[in-house]
């Protein structure tokens, strides 16, 4: 039995979608939801838009999936569940093919990596959005809020969005922009605590690996409720830090809320973050690799600025002012300490 790769599926969906089969999408479907393979998806729309760029970006994709799901509905009995995941995989794909043009730029800036997905009618089934690795999208909910939406991260948006309560979950950072409606709160979910807001501007930081997530108020006025039942209300800038692992929150007043939303302008801010924290970082926002080869390198603290600058412009900054030196073989780095290594 040939089993199509990822690859080759992606491949056939761009060059002979009439002979694409129910079969193939589901199998698409499978790979995709894999977060694993979002690497070789993000490649391979590199390496195709650079070979045929005006072949990819004609393809309409979202007609494709309307003439699928009419032939889904066609069966008996027509199965429900996959329409749900026709339209996740609609949202996956739809998101990259929207911004092809943005893989070009990914080794030169970061201002220019922004890829815009509007969002008209009311959202018919859970919509789920993912920004790869080394990207980063705003996405237009049909109330008008705006979210930023920052690289490997991804925004669930719930069935009925823009007819009933406004509900989005978050896994990773997002910065929003709320439309104010007293009578429908705007509400984020994340893994350990929901925002809930009327109108206002805030930033979340909810990745899955970090110990700590961070809401930092920006404008207007959030509720915060954590899973254990701790409520606040937070002011502008301020900064709620919750810790995973004992559910302890701290709230930092007069903070300045510009360094947590910078990177919405392709901005990167180190304020005394451990070195482990800003490899993360770098990690996602180049599509990289990071190896820390001496452990003691990852509680070191660094504080830097970098306004559109390449990753190996960043690790210059970071070893002419410390100790630490750094191997690249390709998209693999080794920071080492300089003073138990040459």
């Amino acid at each position: 039995m040939n089993v199509q790769s990822l690859t080759q599926l992606l491949d056939k969906f761009c060059n002979d979608s009439d002979s694409f089969s129910l079969k193939e999408l589901r199998n698409l479907y499978l790979l995709l939801s894999n977060e694993s393979n979002s690497e070789e998806m993000a490649t391979w729309i590199h390496q195709r838009w650079e070979r045929e760029p005006d072949d990819c970006a004609e393809i309409n994709f979202e007609n494709i999936f309307q003439k699928v799901e009419r032939q889904l509905r066609a069966q008996k009995p027509a199965p429900r569940r996959w329409l749900t995941s026709l339209q996740r995989v609609a949202a996956i794909l739809i998101l990259p093919f929207v911004g092809l043009s943005c893989f070009l730029l990914l080794k030169n800036t970061q201002k220019e990596q922004l890829v815009i997905v509007q969002i008209d009618a009311v959202v018919p089934v859970e919509q789920e959005y993912i920004t790869p690795a080394g990207m980063r999208s705003q996405i237009v909910l049909p109330d008008s809020s705006l979210v930023w939406l920052n690289a490997s991260s991804r925004l669930i948006v719930q069935a009925g969005f823009g007819a009933g309560d406004r509900h989005v979950t978050l896994t990773g950072e997002a910065y929003f922009v709320v439309a104010t409606n007293k009578e429908k709160p705007f509400v984020v979910g994340t893994s350990d605590m929901n925002i809930k807001a009327l109108g206002t501007a805030f930033n979340v930081s909810a990745y899955p690996e970090r110990a700590v997530l961070q809401t930092v108020l920006v404008n207007g006025g959030v509720e915060i409720e954590t899973k254990t039942g701790s409520k606040l209300t937070m002011q502008p800038n301020q900064l709620v830090e919750l810790n995973r692992e004992d559910g302890a929150i701290e709230l930092q007043h007069s903070v300045n809320a510009e360094l947590y939303t910078a990177w919405t302008d392709g901005v990167l801010v180190f304020h005394k973050m451990q070195m482990e924290d800003i490899t993360q970082t770098l990690e996602r926002w180049f599509n990289v690799t990071i190896e820390l080869r001496d452990p003691i390198l990852k509680s070191y603290r660094y504080t830097g600025t970098f306004d559109n600058r390449s990753l190996e412009q960043i690790l210059n900054y970071i070893s002419i002012s410390s100790d630490i030196g750094y191997r690249m073989n390709k998209d693999h780095i080794t920071l080492y300490n300089k003073r138990k290594q040459n």
